[in-house]
């Protein structure tokens, strides 16, 4: 089977500036830009240290600051009885907290089945290396304190546990002309890397746009499923309807409980068009967005869209199979706990 992957999101909290080979990155968070950190890109892990899955945007389902003490005060361990006091993550909708004793714990999803809760998590040690926590390490509880006990194993995906769907879009308008070769390369490298199970829909945009789903339905992520090397680039630049087709196959009822989320590769700038923004936003309705950009201004609506906004100021393609490996490494090395009922006798 295939690399599992994902996509990845900047971290609320965190501007950094990356330099490497010469080239200069800038990964924009949402909320406050002003904060920056240096990372050497050439260190794979040290980038995933600042990044992170899950930007909490609901505020019924923020941690506040009495859930915390709570948390705070139960006074948690892991399987072989090690103290727990920062590596955690509570999940405010489904009253759980995951915690790590070995560095920090991300809950990714949650899903509710007949024999319980299966939730997905990312564990980084503490050097922020994403890892495989070793077994006994993890501990699960409710925010009251109650134990809760579980099953563990690094995910394999299959799409009745942890189903995703992904929309792929790349610019092909006349500027990137001479980086296409190596553009459709990597693209078909990243989608070769998502999950077997998961659900794809590529698509390529200049003036015009379409959709994989739009001819041939539903796809598994597979590059041979998709018509990649009939890209040709050439026109102008329209972003705003490829992303709203890719929002609207994306939160369809049918991917309810995908993770899900669009990768957009572009050069260029949203055209000026308020109605289109307002629209596009206002479909967005929560999916990730991850934008790579090639462009040489500053496209200030793009950042707000994107959850992720990577600035490639160098025009320095070959880092974009940089990016999709980062990317796909976040979600290979996810875990999935099956939680069960805990015998009465169990503390």
């Amino acid at each position: 089977m295939k690399r599992i992957a994902s996509l990845l999101c900047a971290s609320a909290l965190v501007a950094s500036a990356i330099a490497a080979q010469g080239e200069t990155f800038r990964i924009i968070a949402r909320i406050d830009p002003t904060m920056t950190a240096d990372i050497d890109l050439a260190r794979l892990y040290a980038f995933e240290q600042n990044v992170s899955l899950r930007v909490r945007t609901d505020p019924r389902f923020v941690p506040n600051e009495r859930v915390i003490e709570m948390v705070e005060s139960i006074g948690m361990v892991d399987g072989v009885g090690l103290s727990i006091t920062r590596g955690y993550d509570i999940d405010v909708e489904h009253d759980l907290v995951v915690a790590w004793s070995g560095g920090s714990a991300e809950i990714t999803a949650v899903q509710e089945t007949p024999q319980g809760l299966v939730v997905a998590g990312l564990f980084k040690d503490h050097e922020g290396h994403i890892t495989v926590p070793p077994q006994g390490s993890l501990a699960a509880y409710t925010t009251a304190g109650q134990r809760l006990c579980f099953t563990s194993k690094r995910i394999v995906v299959e799409p009745d546990i942890l189903p995703m769907s992904f929309a792929v879009l790349v610019d092909r308008s006349g500027s990137v002309s001479s980086e296409m070769d190596r553009i459709k390369s990597a693209a078909r490298a990243f989608i070769d890397a998502l999950p077997d199970s998961a659900n794809c829909s590529v698509g390529s945009f200049a003036k015009d746009w379409s959709l994989s789903h739009q001819t041939d339905g539903d796809q598994t992520c597979e590059p041979d499923n998709f018509d990649i090397e009939s890209w040709v680039a050439a026109g102008s630049t329209n972003i705003f309807g490829p992303l709203r087709d890719a929002y609207d196959w994306l939160n369809d009822p049918a991917r309810i409980d995908h993770q899900k989320a669009v990768i957009l590769l572009t050069d260029g700038r949203a055209n000026l068009d308020a109605d289109s923004e307002a629209a596009t936003l206002l479909a967005k309705r929560g999916v990730f967005t991850f934008v790579y950009y090639m462009g040489k201004s500053d496209d200030r609506w793009l950042k707000g869209l994107a959850d992720s906004f990577f600035a490639d100021t160098g025009g320095a393609v070959p880092n974009l199979e940089r990016y999709f490996n980062v990317v796909s490494e976040v979600y290979a090395e996810q875990t999935v706990l099956e939680l069960t009922p805990c015998p009465e006798d169990q503390p």
